[in-house]
Parts: C-alpha cells; structure tokens; sequence
C-alpha cells in the first residue's frame, strides 16, 4: 500500500487550472480504488476549487463526489484569503490551521498519514506527494522540499 499525499494550489482562473484538478482528482481516485492510503489538501488559490466543485452543476462534480472521503481539508488561511471560508464550510470540508492557520505537514493534524518519516524535516510520511500548481510556483516548492525529489507533473 503507497502512501500518497497532493497539495492543490491551482487557481480556478483558466482551462489549465482545472485540468490540473482534475488530474488530481483521478489520481485520488485511483489510489482510493487501489485502497492506497491518500490524502488531498486544497491550499493557497487551490481553496475556491471546494465550492465549485461541490456544487453539482459542475462538470467535475461527480468525480469530486466520489473522492470527497479523501479529503484531509482547505488551508483555513488561504480560504480566509480568498473568500472561500463559506464555501468551505456548506461544503462540510474541514478547514486546518494547525501551523499558522494553515495545514501541518509534519504535525499531528486530522487524517495524518502515519509510518516512517520520507520526507525529512517536514514529517509528513508519505511514499509520494503531488503538488499540483502552477509552473510559476514549481520552483518554490522544489527548493522548500529538497533533498525530496519532486517530478514536475506539468
């Protein structure tokens, strides 16, 4: 069993930014259907996809739908930042703030993966973590993660 973590930061802004969530989405729900443990965590511009998706008039809902079980929650930070806290919350997502307002990646949070520690100094304990942003962003979570190898999925 893989132990699989992503990190959404995409906006909602272009044809780009939904491909990248969808292809997180499939990813989660493959791992799910796998029986891999996963977890999916919406932060930065990435919080506006909960009420988008959510709402089931979009053209991706269903898939959201069917993941939702796996999501560990929205960064309540960036939701604050922008405007997505209600959204959120009639979602029924849970908003983390447990390093500064935003989600732990090395602390005991909601739904923490467990077993040894792959990823250094960060403590989060997975066998693979996706960041799905951006290519402008790429580069800033490279250097935060080495010596973590990371693949640009773009």
């Amino acid at each position: 069993m893989s132990r699989i973590a992503i990190v959404i930061l995409a906006d909602t802004e272009t044809h780009g930014d939904l491909g990248r969530v969808v292809n997180a989405l499939l990813t989660v729900k493959e791992a799910k259907e796998a029986q891999d443990e996963v977890r999916l965590i919406f932060d930065g511009a990435g919080a506006k996809w909960i009420g988008l998706l959510a709402d089931p008039e979009h053209r991706s809902h269903a898939l959201y739908a069917g993941i939702e079980d796996q999501i560990t929650g929205v960064c309540q930070y960036c939701a604050k930042a922008f405007g997505a806290t209600e959204s959120v919350r009639a979602a029924g997502v849970p908003l983390l703030d447990e390093y500064q307002q935003h989600p732990s990646l090395s602390g005991p949070g909601p739904r923490r993966l467990s077993g040894p520690d792959l990823l250094g100094s960060l403590g989060l304990t997975v066998n693979w973590l996706l960041v799905i942003t951006p290519p402008w962003a790429y580069q800033a979570w490279q250097a935060a993660l080495e010596p973590v190898t990371m693949h640009n999925s773009l």
